[in-house]
C-alpha cells in the first residue's frame, strides 16, 4: 500500500483549534488546572460507566500523569457507526481514540494518514502493560506495510487489535434435547447432522431445522486451502474471493483463482486443486439449503425456540444457552432444554496445533486520530488498562464484587437490579488474548470448555504469509467497484445455498458478467502488488 501525504493546511487546524471550545483546549489537550480529557468513542451501548469511572478515578489518584486525566466515553451504534466515523474522521473530530472495524474502511483511514502510528508504543519497557499484554505475533500480523516516499516498503502499527481468540471457532449450536428426544444419534459427522436436521423437518413442523446467517466458511476450502499454500483474499466480497497460489517459500504468487474460472487458471493450482473446487464446494452445501430459511436470517439469533441447529460460535455459546433457562416461559415448555456445540472443521474438532492458518485479527480495532494532541497520554491510559487483570476486568466487567465475581479463571455475573448494571460491549474496547475470562456456563459443558481453550491457545494459529498486505483499489477502482456491484448480487444466493442444480452454472453466468466489468484487470492488479510485498516481506529473510 502506498501511503497517503495527509494533512489539513496549518490554517485549517488553527481554524479547528479557534472553534475547538472544549475545557481542555485544542484538540482535547491540557486545560488551566493541568488536567485533560481524553475523548473516547466506541461502537454500541455501554451502560453505567459513571460509576466504573469512580474506581478509575480513585486507583490512579497519585499518578502523576493519569491522576490528572478524566475520560469522557461516547458511543455510536453499530448500524450508524460506519457513517458517523467517516464523518468524524473527515472533520477531524475532537476524538483520542475511537473504535474502527476492517468493516469501516480502516485501510482507507490508514492510507490517508489518518491514524496515528502506534509502533514505538508495544514491544516498549516503557509501555509495559502493552508490551505484556499483546502477544509479539499478534502485533506483528497487525502490522501495515506500506511503501514510502523512495519506493521501499516500511512497516508500521496504526491500530490496536481488540480480540480474546484469534479465531472464534465456528460450529453449530445443537439442540440436544430434541435429538434425544427423537433418538437420533450423535452428531459426528455430516451423516448424523443430516438425519438430525431431516427428523425434525419431518416431525417439528414449527421449528426451523438450520437458523441463522447461512453457512459462512462451513464446508468450504476457507480452512482447508492455505495448508496447501492457497489463501482466501477478500477483494470484492467476502463470500466470492480470490483464492491466492503461492509457492511453498511463499516468495512467489503462481496465480489467483475464483469461482467459475477458466481451466487455464486451475491448471496452476497444486495437485488437488486442479478443477473448480470452488465451485465444487458451493455445489456440494446445497444439499443444506432446504433446511433453512435467507428470509429468517437476521431475526433467530437469540430465538432458541424456533429451531434445532444454529451456525455459531465457542464464544457465543453461552449467550445463546442463557438466554434459553432464563426463560421462564420456554423451560415450562422445554424442562429438558440442552445445548451442545459442533465444531465443523475436522482439524478444529481435533484440536489440533496449527489448524488455523489466518491473519491474527478478528477486525475489531482502535485507533488514535493522527490529530489528536493526547496521543502519548492516550496511549498511557491504554497501557494502565492492560497493565493487569485488575484494571482490565475493571473495565471489561465492571467492580468485581458487585458487578461480578471470578473464581480462578471463571467469571459469573452477579444479579444487579437492570437500571444499576453495567455493560462493556468488550469487542470494541476491552478484549484482550492476555486477559480472557470463562463465563461459568462455559465452564460446565466440558465439551464446550476444551474448544474455548484451544480457540485461545496461540499454538491453535499459524500467521498468514498475507499478513499485512493491503490491496491498493486505486489503479483498477472502476473495476473493482463494478466487479463488487456483481458479487452483490450472486452474494447471499452463495451464502445460503440457494440456487439448487443450477448452482453451477449461476456461477458460470456470474463469471462471465465479472469478466466482462474487469475481473482479470484486478486479478493482475492484486497479484502485481502482492508479489511486490511478498518479495519484501520474505526477501528481507533470505
Amino acid at each position: 500500500m502506498r501511503r497517503k501525504k495527509f494533512g489539513r493546511t496549518l490554517l485549517a487546524l488553527a481554524t479547528a483549534c479557534v472553534l475547538a471550545v472544549t475545557a481542555a483546549g485544542c484538540g482535547g489537550g491540557k486545560g488551566k488546572d493541568g488536567k485533560m480529557t481524553l475523548h473516547i468513542n466506541i461502537m454500541n451501548e455501554f451502560t453505567n460507566i459513571d460509576k466504573v469511572l469512580e474506581v478509575y478515578r480513585e486507583k490512579v489518584k497519585d499518578d502523576p500523569l493519569l491522576g490528572n486525566v478524566d475520560l469522557d466515553f461516547t458511543y455510536w451504534s453499530g448500524g450508524d457507526y460506519s457513517q458517523k466515523l467517516s464523518m468524524a474522521m473527515n472533520a477531524q473530530e475532537d476524538y483520542d481514540l475511537m473504535f474502527a472495524g476492517t468493516w469501516h474502511g480502516l485501510q482507507n483511514y490508514i492510507a490517508d494518514g489518518s491514524c496515528a502510528d502506534l509502533t514505538k508504543y508495544f514491544n516498549n519497557d516503557e509501555y509495559p502493560g502493552l508490551k505484556a499484554a499483546f502477544p509479539k505475533e499478534i502485533i506483528e500480523s497487525n502490522m501495515t506495510y506500506e511503501i514510502n516516499e523512495n519506493g521501499e516498503y516500511e512497516k508500521h502499527l496504526y491500530r490496536v487489535p481488540i480480540l480474546e481468540a484469534v479465531n472464534d471457532t465456528r460450529g453449530l449450536y445443537i439442540r440436544e434435547d430434541l435429538r434425544k428426544k427423537y433418538h437420533c444419534p450423535e452428531i459426528v459427522d455430516d451423516d448424523t447432522l443430516q438425519q438430525f436436521l431431516d427428523v425434525i423437518k419431518e416431525k417439528e413442523p414449527k421449528i426451523l431445522p438450520w437458523s441463522m446467517y447461512g453457512l459462512f466458511f462451513f464446508e468450504s476450502p476457507y480452512y482447508s486451502a492455505p495448508h496447501d499454500n492457497i489463501f482466501p483474499a477478500s477483494v470484492f466480497s467476502n463470500e466470492v474471493p480470490f483464492y491466492v497460489y503461492l509457492s511453498d517459500d511463499y516468495k512467489k504468487v503462481v496465480d489467483a483463482v475464483v469461482m467459475g474460472d477458466t481451466q487455464e487458471h486451475f491448471d496452476q493450482m497444486p495437485e488437488g486443486y486442479q478443477y473448480d473446487f470452488i465451485k465444487e464446494s458451493h455445489e456440494n452445501r446445497v444439499k443444506w439449503a432446504k433446511y433453512m430459511d435467507p428470509a429468517r436470517a437476521d431475526v433467530d439469533a437469540t430465538l432458541y425456540s424456533d429451531w434445532a441447529v444454529m451456525y455459531g460460535t465457542v464464544s457465543g455459546y453461552a449467550g445463546i444457552y442463557n438466554g434459553a433457562i432464563e426463560d421462564e416461559e420456554f423451560m415450562k415448555e422445554n424442562p429438558d432444554f440442552e445445548l451442545s456445540f459442533y465444531v465443523t472443521e475436522e482439524d478444529q474438532r481435533n484440536m489440533e496445533k496449527g489448524a488455523v492458518i489466518t491473519e491474527m485479527s478478528q477486525g475489531n480495532n482502535l485507533i488514535v486520530p493522527s490529530w489528536s494532541k493526547n496521543i502519548d497520554t492516550t496511549m498511557k491510559f491504554l497501557d494502565w488498562m492492560f497493565a493487569s487483570a485488575e484494571n482490565h476486568d475493571l473495565f471489561q466487567y465492571g467492580i468485581e464484587g458487585v458487578d461480578w465475581e471470578k473464581d480462578g479463571d471463571v467469571y459469573k455475573q452477579l444479579t444487579v437490579p437492570q437500571a444499576e448494571q453495567y455493560t462493556m460491549p468488550g469487542y470494541a474496547f476491552t478484549w484482550n488474548p492476555s486477559y480472557t475470562l470463562m463465563n461459568e456456563v462455559t465452564a460446565k459443558n466440558e465439551s464446550v470448555k476444551k474448544y474455548f481453550e484451544y480457540q485461545n491457545d496461540l499454538s491453535t494459529y499459524v500467521d498468514s504469509p498475507l499478513s499485512g498486505f493491503v490491496f491498493d483499489t486505486d489503479p483498477v477502482r472502476t473495476q473493482v467497484a463494478n466487479v463488487s456491484a456483481k458479487a452483490a448480487e450472486i452474494e447471499n444466493n452463495i451464502k445460503f445455498a440457494t440456487m439448487g442444480e443450477e448452482t453451477g452454472s449461476e456461477i458460470d453466468k456470474w463469471y462471465q458478467t465479472a469478466v466482462d466489468a474487469g475481473l482479470n484487470d484486478i486479478r493482475a492488479e492484486y497479484i502485481k502488488q502482492l508479489q511486490a510485498f511478498l518479495d519484501y516481506k520474505f526477501g528481507q529473510q533470505s
